[in-house]
């Protein structure tokens, strides 16, 4: 718990560079990893790559056509393995967010103005996905708010930005809960 992995993603490739920061070295060499589909810049710009909370599984949300972009990690080494692709929605609309539940069970996916629980617990989690709902409604001054990137906070809620320059955020307040008692509420917090 003195260290850290971050990683880069060559442009236009499957080239991982996992870099191991902190402890007596401050930056690793790059352990890299090929692996997987190469990813556009415009695939990796605005998708939330993200660590379920074992830190064995790397997700990558990516555009409608490709789904969810799953890798398996091993936290001694760096190495990225077992690289899958889920489907999860058929709108046309850039994906965003992706964020695991604190137990791990449950994948949350957002795409332009929706909202998605993926269960990875089942034997296929393309086929578990839920559609939680569409968030298009407009703030006081008609600016829209929809759902943008998602984390977890240390109350073990995950926070939804608006994905636009609103000042709210939603809220998934019980997040290891199947849909709809996972208790998503739009517009929870009204930032100052």
């Amino acid at each position: 718990k003195t260290k850290w992995w971050i990683n880069t993603i060559d442009f236009n490739s499957n080239v991982f560079k996992l870099y191991e920061i902190g402890g007596k070295e401050l930056i690793s060499t790059p352990v890299i990893s090929e692996i997987g589909i190469p990813l556009k810049s415009v695939e990796t710009g605005d998708s939330q790559i993200n660590y379920s909370p074992d830190s064995k599984t790397l997700v990558i949300n990516n555009r409608y056509d490709i789904g969810v972009l799953l890798y398996d990690f091993d936290n001694k080494t760096g190495k990225l393995s077992n690289f899958r692709k889920k489907l999860y929605h058929n709108f046309k609309e850039s994906a965003e967010g992706a964020c695991f539940s604190p137990n791990g069970r449950f994948l949350y996916l957002t795409a332009g103005r929706h909202i998605f629980q993926m269960d990875m617990k089942a034997t296929n989690p393309s086929d578990s996905v839920v559609y939680m709902g569409e968030v298009s409604l407009p703030d006081e001054f008609n600016w829209p708010i929809g759902v943008g990137h998602v984390i977890l906070g240390p109350d073990c809620r995950i926070y939804v930005s608006p994905g636009t320059t609103t000042h709210f955020i939603h809220v998934i307040h019980k997040p290891d809960e199947k849909f709809p008692n996972c208790d998503f509420e739009i517009k929870a917090i009204d930032a100052p």
